[in-house]
């Protein structure tokens, strides 16, 4: 992760950092939560009069171009042999300028992560650090601050019309959420994704922490060996109690089963009654 203060040569005040992730080639902006829109790049103030602090991949990258060679450029190729550049690469494009452009005096200054503010240090906290759906758009999501919350998809994506038009003709997509790269939300395309501060801010809080959930997954699973042992029987009694359905897996791993250890147990006490 590569993190540059937006600065600008008329005012020592910093309102907005760029923030690069080189295995995704993903842009993220954040902005200070007392930001004046007068000091901030013309896209990034845009994001900030409707009071979002944290400017998705799409339009930071929008940006990004808006402060380098257009891929259009008639002479791109000789640019690009005479900066070393083998392609077109809009990060190392952005480095060459130091950001600048002739649209406004704003320039990009590399720093490290206990520079930023303060504030912006606490939201990002909060990103994403691992998710599991649970089905109808829900998912468990684990932050970087320890906390666990429900989040509800469908209800969270409301407020971004393009994503809930897409989820109301196809809902299944509310379970195929794509993880931007460094916590950064959900994606499902270039420009359709929720981020991070909507997940923290919209999802229900569980009273549970993640080494307990893990504990409680790991403890309810068990293989076709593991279910024999508390059985007492064979793996071919196992199979057969699949075949009369009394015993169902709840997911194969290659072609092993998994079933949940309850469901075991339940049958073990029926054998004894």
């Amino acid at each position: 992760m590569k993190i540059y203060a937006i600065r600008n040569d008329n005012y020592s005040e910093v309102a907005s950092y760029l923030i690069y992730s080189r295995a995704e080639k993903q842009f993220v902006i954040e902005i200070t939560k007392d930001a004046d829109e007068w000091k901030t790049p013309l896209l990034i103030s845009s994001f900030l009069k409707r009071n979002i602090t944290t400017v998705d991949p799409f339009h930071s990258k929008e940006w990004v171009k808006q402060r380098i060679v257009p891929t259009d450029r008639q002479n791109l190729g000789q640019i690009l042999r005479d900066n070393g550049l083998k392609e077109y690469d809009e990060y190392e494009l952005l480095l060459l300028g130091n950001g600048r452009c002739a649209q406004d005096d704003h320039y990009i200054d590399e720093i490290i992560f206990d520079e930023l503010p303060a504030d912006i240090q606490e939201r990002m906290n909060k990103r994403i650090k691992g998710a599991v759906p649970i089905g109808n758009g829900q998912y468990l999501v684990h932050f970087f601050d320890g906390s666990i919350k429900k989040c509800n998809i469908s209800d969270i994506s409301k407020s971004n019309k393009r994503l809930e038009s897409m989820f109301r003709l196809y809902p299944s997509e509310m379970d195929n959420a794509r993880p931007l790269t460094d916590g950064y939300g959900f994606g499902w395309g270039d420009d359709l994704c929720i981020l991070y501060p909507a997940l923290y801010r919209e999802g229900t809080d569980l009273p549970i922490n993640y080494s307990e959930l893990t504990s409680a997954i790991q403890n309810s699973l068990v293989s076709s060996a593991e279910a024999g042992d508390i059985l007492d029987c064979s793996r071919q009694y196992i199979n057969e109690l699949v075949r009369k359905g009394r015993l169902k897996p709840i997911k194969f791993s290659g072609k092993n089963p998994l079933f949940l250890k309850s469901d075991v147990i339940n049958i073990r006490y029926t054998q004894r009654s």
